[in-house]
């Protein structure tokens, strides 16, 4: 029996034996392929991945954390109360009460200050903050006064919720007064005849009354109201986005910080393991087809023999592959899904698991 291949006679139990050969090659090639990826997956594991140091020590920080954060839970037998805003909301919020009350105050720092007008823009926008910044840590004690984990009030907040309170009443009060009296023109344009001419009518009419009659000028009462209505509003997001415990509240945000940070190196290396596995894919891939052309082949020369197929016949290699789905895989969560770390060493997200 023979068979007719490029214009000449082919045995075909020659053509059975070398397609077997071509096809024990490409399994090897494939088999050698899968190896090399595996090693070069190893070695980002050590490096980047579950054995590394920088993996290590972000794990050990956060289970410690989080253990902290559940024996301190398992004593308030409530989950965290608080606003969660994230830190870039609330300076952009900052940044923003600032920008509104800067034109505000800007006509008193023209005549403190005597510079420039982009100085005194600048001197106000930094007072604005300065106001708002402690007005946040003023609702922050004012929320933290009582310690559920202690038992017991936490004085240094009450007395720092105090403090800030009279500053930000003598400041917003300063600049009232001195704007009434400038609108009024009855001040000397220097830092020092600030003080001296607010200090003058204070102690001559006493704080509150002098205050009092700086309202009667429009433009004061609409400087003391766009000021005390941001401090108002970042007293309130101090106060809301804490949680009434400091205990507590400082191992949620440690806890938070931990979990950031494990998930960074988690996400590099699997962006890393990731970037491997495809790496390796379009070889992969060529020979599979080939080994899946060579059995094509077998199949047909072992029918034209009359021979029995056997299970190598009917092998298909990528089966060997136990990584190939993740080769399509883009997000960062099903990498770490696939990268064989522990359950709870997988953190899918940026976000820490949900607090009890």
């Amino acid at each position: 029996m023979a068979l007719q291949a490029r214009g000449r006679t082919a045995d075909p139990r020659e053509e059975l034996a070398k397609w077997m050969g071509a096809r024990q090659k490409y399994h090897s090639e494939y088999v050698k392929l899968l190896n090399e990826r595996k090693n070069e997956i190893l070695t980002l594991e050590i490096d980047h991945g579950p054995r590394s140091q920088a993996y290590s020590m972000a794990l050990r920080e956060h289970e410690r954390h989080d253990q902290q954060f559940d024996r301190l839970q398992a004593v308030v037998r409530r989950p965290i109360n608080n606003l969660s805003v994230a830190p870039w909301i609330f300076w952009l919020m900052a940044c923003g009460l600032a920008i509104l009350e800067a034109p505000v105050n800007k006509f008193l720092f023209d005549y403190a200050i005597q510079g420039s007008n982009l100085t005194s823009y600048a001197v106000s926008i930094a007072f604005a903050i300065l106001l708002l910044l402690l007005a946040h840590l003023c609702g922050k004690c004012l929320r933290q006064i009582w310690s559920e984990y202690r038992r017991r009030v936490v004085w240094h907040n009450l007395i720092i919720a105090l403090l800030a309170i009279c500053v930000l009443a003598i400041l917003v009060s300063i600049l009232t007064i001195g704007r009434a009296r400038y609108s009024a023109g009855a001040a000397d344009p220097s830092v020092g005849g600030l003080f001296s001419d607010i200090g003058g009518q204070v102690s001559q009419h006493g704080f509150l009354s002098s205050l009092l009659n700086a309202f009667t000028d429009v433009s004061a009462l609409i400087l003391f109201t766009v000021n005390f209505g941001g401090i108002s509003i970042a007293m309130l997001l101090g106060f809301f986005s804490h949680d009434p415990d400091k205990d507590f509240d400082h191992s949620e945000i440690a806890l938070r910080k931990a979990t950031r940070r494990l998930n960074k190196v988690q996400g590099k290396y699997a962006q890393a393991r990731a970037k491997a596995i495809r790496k390796f894919t379009p070889d992969l891939s060529g020979a599979s087809r080939n080994f899946a052309n060579a059995n094509i082949k077998i199949i047909e020369m072992k029918t034209l023999l009359g021979y029995p197929l056997d299970e190598w016949d009917q092998f298909i290699l990528d089966n060997l592959d136990t990584l190939a789905d993740e080769a399509e895989a883009e997000d960062v969560g099903s990498q770490l899904a696939g990268s064989r770390l522990p359950p709870s060493e997988v953190t899918k997200s940026a976000n820490i698991r949900p607090l009890r």
